[in-house]
């Protein structure tokens, strides 16, 4: 939750920091909005953090609903930030 603050404070948006983003998701699903959250997430990962804990509840959002095709175009953005080194998966990977 520090994260998530420091975040806010640094952007003065929610949406602005992953952190902050991925816990509204978590309080989203926790409330019995579970759509709501995935949409949350999806933006988070389309604005191309590819946030390891957003990307852990999209797949398993996507299995729950057997939507295969959205679980295969997530791992496909997670190889391709592999390749480029970018989001926060492979921002540490040198």
């Amino acid at each position: 939750m520090v994260e998530v603050v420091a975040g806010y404070e640094k952007t003065g948006d929610l949406l602005l920091t992953s952190s902050a983003g991925y816990y509204l998701g978590v309080a989203l699903a926790g409330q019995g909005k579970p759509d709501r959250a995935a949409r949350v997430w999806e933006q988070i990962i389309a604005r191309g953090w590819d946030s390891p804990a957003a990307f852990n509840q999209l797949v398993r959002y996507y299995e729950a609903r057997a939507r295969s095709d959205d679980v295969k175009r997530l791992f496909v953005r997670l190889h391709r930030s592999a390749e480029e080194r970018t989001g926060e998966f492979f921002a540490m990977a040198g």
